[in-house]
């Protein structure tokens, strides 16, 4: 419980914002706490671990911080007391206008969610308002703006500083530390100006970089318009030369036109024949191409009278021999009938041959089908004669075994008959001694059932324990996993293959061979035991260790640890006994957790004192006073470490959680083991039992089987003869039912050669007539063949005699072809000359846009063609001449002059672009220069004011420190902006900038304080906090710390402030307003530790 003078009423400094009451519940270390500051300096002191920084914790989340702003992870959870459903923050701030802002946050420890409440109405944490008080002013607003209005700035390092934190304030840039200072005693809007100036800056910027493209774009378009300059006069020049050409193309084709027309008239007038004379086109004729200028010197009369000759003789020598052809025609048709005839006959002629042809086969192969049944009689004669011998034989043998049966009834029937009641007898005793036997099989097969399970169950324990207890194979496994370190690995299988080469005795690593009781357990020695030595080997000889580690170091190129211990017995007592410590919540030492060869286990109790860790539950967490040898425990899920501080002599606490066991957490089980050796040395007496037993029932049986053989074998004597005669008799009345079946089947061998004469006689009958019906058809074939070869004579004379007249047909009737081709090329010419004069005259009219020289249109092209050769041939060179000058010129892009007008326009826009962007920044500049001019000087003046503070306190510290405005090298450059803090605290130094890097821990401690003080008399925000800032300082700049703090709050326009520190040096001076708020140790303080207040109070 924090102690605190009564609330006293608000007076004295007057600020919105200010801290009035702090109500905790369940919050970290407290069940319930109320804090009540003053307006001025709070001074919260107290041990460590008691809660000093809880409060700190508690202002930042009441008031709507992320946790990481605390830099003590972002888990809402961790700040709820352990055990507890949820943790309260209430804070009352102070409302000048009207009643008090109390904020209430509800921290909820199942999923780290919280509730809010303003007022006592519960608000969401996204659409989180409060509602003004003065009822003219605006509607609700949101927290953000709340804390705006308020400047509950709690974030800024500068306003507050966490304990967690202090370092960051060191690692501040100057920019950063510029904007901080602003935010907690800059003027309103400064910083507003401050942004405004970086945009403006950074589109004056972007306005400079859009002025230099345009100036390089404008550049490059000039270069482009000059470079292109003297293609586009080319162009110009290449188009008057392309007007030149069409006009010689257009007085062309009309010439071409011209001489063609004359031709084809002329063609038409020689009037070769009535099919190749076409009559004119009234369109041609009504062409008037007789212009007085036109000359037609290329027109072909020497080629057009040749082909006049050609047709004509041509027409001549087809009317001859289509007169000749008509007696040749007529001969070779009289020759085809004829051939067609004969052909008839031929082939009526060979149908007769064939089917004659056919029926001689067929006699052919009746003869030969009874030729082969005549052979076939022959074959079934022999078989019969070879099965009646056979069945003869079989009759005799049957007969003599007949006789032999006989004699043997005989024989048998003359001896004793058999005792029925002693063969009755015997079969009861058989019957009782199977009982029995089946008994002692039945108990034989249910011991070897036993027997076969017990043999399968004991390996499968054997193997089980063999698993349990062999934990090294299953954490060396872990080490050739690849996350792991492999090289522990590939030494330990070094070291299996080489320890012939050491003469002590060789360790695995320690993890392999320490074996934890209770695998729970191994997250303690984790914890304390380093991974470097749980991975290391141990030797007992120093020579041995430097062997190895020369082999796997600087041959195998491995990383790997060893150390050197002794395998002595030793005793490693606790110094405070174990019975002592369990009323506080502990139950054992670390060493009673595990067990492990005595080298290994002499180094970890030497080097980790693991007879001095005792281990306990929550009950031992929650323990502030422990006695004075326990200087690390392990609980539950914590590490605790506890020193004494040689500056203030106190002691430090330390407390982490415990990382989870990866590498001992497998262990033997102990009890288990002893459980599994229990069960299978039961069941191996089990299996020795079985034998006997199963030994003793077989000897049994065995006696019984003898008695029993000797019973079934009398029986079988006396059953024996009986069988034999009954057996005897059914044998003789088989071999006599065989005798009667075999005779039965027997047949005379008269009967069978009888039977085959009379099937022979006939099949040779048949043979006969087929001979006589073969030869017959076969005269009848020969005649028919001779006269087809007669008439197959006279057809082949005929073909020949139509072949020559028909060859005669086809000569005169290609020649006759000939000459009608002929014809019809000299039509295809003519109409040719027709299509291509009508392709002349489109083309030539299409150069004339469509115009004839009958059109009166057509003047302006005959006024240019007089200025043009009349000649053919002097058109085409000037064509030519006029191409090659072309191609001279090259290729020019027909684009290029389109190109040219759209640079040129690009050119003219870019000018006005530049001018358009000149005069934008010339407004912004001077908007710019505005606001500088308002928030330059204030700010150059706030600086001032701040280094005249600062350098007067370092002064008092007998050294030298500034504060100063950095803005580089460009003054505009708003960006880079900043406030550089230079300290010296040795007069030989020179003033450097506060970093990590220069200056000690004590003595940025000493720097940040300064420059906090200095802020405090500036400063606009209703409370500042700073969290053990004096840890570090020597006692004397210590106290001119808080002196100067106290006389700096004690100003009338000061902010609130609170000082969090473990300490206080004696016989500081406090003001009036000075409130000292203690935080005390729980009431779990041992009972033995009473304080003599009186006592230190006289000592100091």
């Amino acid at each position: 419980m924090l102690e605190s003078p009564e609330k006293q009423e608000r007076k004295g400094n007057k600020m919105d914002g200010r801290i009035e009451r702090i109500v905790l519940t369940n919050f970290m270390t407290y069940t319930h706490v109320e804090v009540l500051p003053g307006p001025h300096l709070n001074i919260v002191i107290g041990p460590n671990g008691t809660g000093k920084s809880s409060i700190v914790c508690a202002i930042l989340l009441g008031l709507k911080t992320k946790p990481k702003v605390l830099g003590r992870g972002g888990n809402l959870t961790s700040f709820v007391k352990t055990s507890c459903p949820s943790a309260t923050i209430e804070i009352e701030l102070l409302n000048l206008q009207g009643k008090n802002y109390i904020i209430k946050r509800v921290i909820i420890a199942k999923d780290g969610s919280s509730k809010w409440f303003l007022n006592g109405d519960e608000k969401s944490s996204k659409e989180w308002s409060v509602v003004n008080s003065d009822r003219s002013g605006p509607g609700p607003i949101r927290i953000e703006e709340l804390a705006t209005k308020l400047k509950l700035q709690v974030d800024n390092l500068c306003q507050f500083l966490p304990q967690d934190r202090v370092q960051d304030f060191a690692r501040m840039d100057h920019h950063e530390l510029l904007i901080n200072t602003i935010k907690c005693v800059g003027s309103d809007g400064m910083l507003e100006d401050l942004e405004q100036l970086k945009k403006f800056r950074k589109m004056e910027l972007e306005l400079l970089g859009d002025v230099q493209q345009l100036k390089e774009r404008l550049g490059r378009e000039q270069q482009l318009i000059s470079r292109i300059q003297g293609e586009v006069d080319s162009l110009n020049q290449r188009e008057s030369m392309e007007k030149d050409l069409t006009s010689y193309k257009q007085k062309h084709a009309w010439l071409l036109y011209g001489m063609k027309r004359t031709e084809l008239t002329e063609c038409i007038a020689i009037q070769i024949s009535p099919k190749i004379v076409f009559p004119i086109s009234n369109r041609i004729k009504d062409v008037n191409l007789a212009h007085p200028n036109w000359s037609l010197e290329c027109l072909c009369l020497a080629q057009r009278l040749q082909l006049k000759q050609r047709v004509k003789e041509a027409l001549q020598h087809k009317k001859q021999h289509e007169t000749r052809i008509a007696p040749f025609e007529k001969a070779a048709q009289t020759d085809e009938q004829n051939l067609r005839r004969l052909q008839e006959q031929l082939d009526k002629e060979f149908r007769l041959v064939e089917r004659k042809r056919q029926e001689m086969d067929k006699k052919v192969r009746d003869v030969q089908l009874i030729e082969g049944s005549l052979e076939d009689e022959k074959r079934r004669l022999n078989t019969k004669m070879k099965e009646r011998e056979k069945l003869l034989n079989v009759i005799t043998d049957l007969e003599r075994g007949l006789e032999m049966l006989r004699d043997n009834l005989a024989h048998l029937q003359q001896k004793q008959e058999i005792n029925p009641a002693e063969l009755e007898n015997l079969r009861a005793k058989e019957i009782e001694y199977k009982q029995v036997k089946s008994s002692h099989m039945s108990n034989v097969s249910r011991l070897k059932i036993k027997k076969m399970d017990l043999k399968h169950d004991i390996p499968a324990l054997e193997n089980r324990r063999l698993k349990f207890s062999d934990v090294s194979d299953q954490r060396l496994r872990k080490l050739c996993d690849p996350s792991s370190t492999n090289d522990v690995y590939k030494a330990v299988m070094s070291l299996r293959q080489n320890k012939g080469l050491f003469q002590g005795r060789v360790y695995e690593p320690i993890m392999m061979l320490i074996n934890v009781k209770k695998s729970q357990n191994a997250i303690y020695l984790e914890n304390v035991i380093s991974y470097r030595d749980l991975i290391a080997f141990v030797f007992e000889n120093a020579d041995d260790m430097n062997l190895f580690l020369t082999k796997v170091r600087a041959e195998q190129h491995l990383c790997v640890n060893a150390i050197q211990s002794s395998c002595e017995e030793k005793v490693f007592k606790p110094e405070i006994p174990l019975d002592k410590l369990k009323p506080l919540g502990f139950h054992s030492y670390l060493s009673d957790l595990f067990t492990a060869p005595p080298a290994i286990y002499n180094y970890i109790c030497e080097h980790y004192n693991a007879h001095k860790i005792p281990i306990g539950n929550e009950k031992a967490e929650s323990q502030e006073v422990l006695p004075k040898g326990i200087r690390t425990f392990l609980s539950t899920d914590k590490r605790q470490d506890r020193s004494i501080s040689k500056y203030s002599g106190e002691m430090l606490c330390r407390q982490d959680n415990l990382r989870p066991a990866k590498l001992l957490n497998i262990s033997v089980d102990e009890e288990e083991l002893a459980r599994i050796d229990s069960r299978i040395l039961e069941m191996k007496r089990a299996l020795q039992n079985t034998d006997e037993e199963l030994e003793q029932i077989e000897t049994e049986v065995a006696q019984v089987d003898k008695k029993l053989e000797k019973i079934i074998q009398k029986r079988h004597e006396l059953e024996g003869h009986e069988q034999k005669i009954t057996q005897l008799n059914n044998r003789i009345r088989a071999k006599e039912d065989d005798i009667r079946r075999c005779r039965r089947e027997l047949e005379s061998e008269e009967q069978i050669k009888e039977s085959y004469n009379i099937t022979v006689n006939n099949l040779i009958v048949q043979l006969t007539e087929s001979q006589n019906k073969r030869f017959l058809v076969l005269g009848e074939l020969l005649r028919m063949y001779k006269d087809y070869k007669l008439l197959k004579f006279e057809t082949e004379g005929a073909r020949y005699k139509c072949y020559k007249t028909t060859n005669k047909v086809k000569e005169m009737r290609k020649k006759i072809n000939d000459f009608q081709i002929l014809l019809d090329t000299a039509e295809r010419d003519l109409a040719s000359m027709k299509t291509n004069l009508r392709e002349l005259l489109e083309a030539a009219k299409a150069s004339t846009d469509g115009f004839t020289p009958a059109n009166p249109e057509f003047e302006r092209y005959s006024a240019l063609f007089e200025t043009l050769p009349n000649d053919v041939v002097d058109l085409k060179s000037a064509i030519r001449e006029t191409r090659a000058k072309l191609s001279c010129l090259g290729d020019v892009n027909p684009h290029l002059i389109q190109e040219y007008e759209q640079r040129t326009q690009q050119i003219a826009d870019l000018n006005d672009a530049l001018e358009g962007r000149a005069n934008r920044n010339g407004t912004l500049m001077e908007k710019m220069h505005e606001i500088k001019g308002r928030w330059l000087p204030p700010l150059r003046e706030l600086v001032e004011r701040i280094n005249s503070k600062f350098g007067e306190c370092f002064t008092a510290l007998k050294s030298a420190g500034e504060v100063v405005l950095d803005y580089g090298q460009d003054e505009n450059d708003f960006e880079h902006y900043g406030l550089r803090i230079r300290v010296k605290f040795r007069s030989e130094d020179q003033l450097q900038n506060l970093n990590r890097r220069l200056q000690s821990g004590g003595e940025r401690s000493v720097s940040t304080a300064i420059f906090m003080i200095s802020l405090q008399g500036l400063s606009r925000v209703p409370f500042c906090c700073v969290d053990e800032i004096n840890q570090g300082m020597d006692k004397e700049n210590e106290r001119l710390i808080i002196n100067l703090l106290s006389a700096t709050t004690n100003q009338a326009n000061s902010a609130q402030y609170f000082l969090i520190t473990p300490k206080i040096l004696p016989k500081l001076e406090y003001s009036r307003n000075t409130r000292v708020l203690c935080v005390n140790n729980g009431c779990h303080l041992q009972k033995n530790l009473v304080l003599n207040l009186q006592k230190v109070l006289k000592g100091r």
